[in-house]
């Protein structure tokens, strides 16, 4: 059980190396997002969210770093290939950073809010329902209207 949790919290931490170092110009594309600024989903909304679409997540794996605390999320338990499916749900404090020169371009990769949604397999129907989860977490524009 221990060995799983220290596998887990490695993945986690390797996959969003670029997500919480601090920023730099060296000429790539860095996106900082202050989590007290951006739109908040809970674990509860997004795992709702996927799960509308036929998506059950397995047991999360929670990180917590000096600029902000995260939970993974993944169809299967990590560690993660690039054609896997993962969610990463950043806490609602604290920064973090996203080299946009990093993404994969064959990868769907797409924030909303504070949430960070993987997947690059090739099925289509999950692609679909990957795409929907991530319309309904979403805020519709109006009252509560929060810019991502």
């Amino acid at each position: 059980m221990f060995v799983a949790l220290v596998v887990i919290a490695g993945v986690v931490a390797l996959s969003v190396l670029t997500v919480v170092r601090p920023q730099y110009d060296n000429g790539r594309s860095f996106e900082q997002i202050d989590l007290r600024k951006v739109r908040h989903s809970s674990l509860t909304e997004v795992r709702r969210a996927f799960l509308v679409q036929g998506i059950e997540f397995v047991a999360p794996a929670t990180s917590r770093f000096p600029n902000a605390t995260m939970t993974a999320l993944g169809v299967e338990r990590p560690p993660w290939l690039d054609d896997d499916l993962y969610v990463i749900v950043f806490g609602n404090t604290g920064s973090v950073t996203f080299d946009r020169d990093d993404w994969e371009p064959d990868v769907y990769e797409e924030r909303v809010g504070n949430v960070l949604v993987h997947y690059g397999g090739t099925d289509e129907q999950m692609l679909e329902s990957v795409r929907r989860a991530v319309v309904a977490l979403r805020p519709a524009r109006g009252r509560g209207y929060f810019p991502l």
